[in-house]
């Protein structure tokens, strides 16, 4: 496992598509990374996390546009995605979770990919989310599966996980509180 302050988004594209897993930082804390379309990475990633295969991962898309290429969308979700996004907004779409976050670098990677990407806490199961790389690499020490690459974002501001809302026959429901308060009004 590499950990770099220094990187080039090419170089984290070209890792990902070789299947391989990066620690990113995020808005809300580091996240566990990889190609959203290479079984085996996300494999990879539930296998480091320890992570019951039901449990779903989110996915980070770089704007609007690629989440709607690649998900069905009501207007109601599009108009609260172009009110939430970019942001700590993560909406479920086709029973996935998707969100365009406001961390330039996770866009940034996406685009570049020109598909989503995994992205899911960096930590074990039922183990705190990490906001620094100190963190990671104490829950990860010893374990049999590793990520492949860390990028340094240095100490991250501790903040909610996102808010999930799932909107169904135009009625939002919010299944997880998050740093953006939305009504089941909304």
């Amino acid at each position: 496992m590499e950990i770099t302050k220094k990187y080039k988004i090419s170089e984290i594209v070209s890792l990902l598509k070789k299947g391989g897993v990066v620690v990113l930082p995020t808005e809300t804390s580091y996240g566990f990374s990889c190609d959203s379309t290479n079984k085996e990475a996300v494999k990879k990633i539930y296998n480091i996390k320890g992570r019951p295969k039901k449990k779903a991962v989110l996915l980070i898309c770089a704007d609007l546009k690629m989440v709607k290429k690649h998900f069905k969308m009501s207007p109601k979700e599009i108009k609260l995605a172009s009110k939430y996004w970019p942001g700590s907004l993560s909406l479920i779409l086709d029973d996935v979770g998707v969100r365009v976050p406001a961390h330039k670098l996770c866009r940034q990677i996406s685009k570049k990919l020109n598909r989503p990407i995994v992205s899911t806490s960096a930590n074990l199961t039922d183990k705190p989310p990490c906001y620094s790389v100190k963190c990671i690499v104490e829950q990860l020490k010893n374990k049999k599966h590793q990520p492949d690459l860390i990028i340094n974002g240095g100490r991250l501001k501790k903040v909610n996980s996102s808010t999930i809302i799932k909107v169904k026959k135009g009625k939002v429901k919010v299944l997880r509180e998050g740093p953006i308060c939305i009504s089941e009004t909304s």
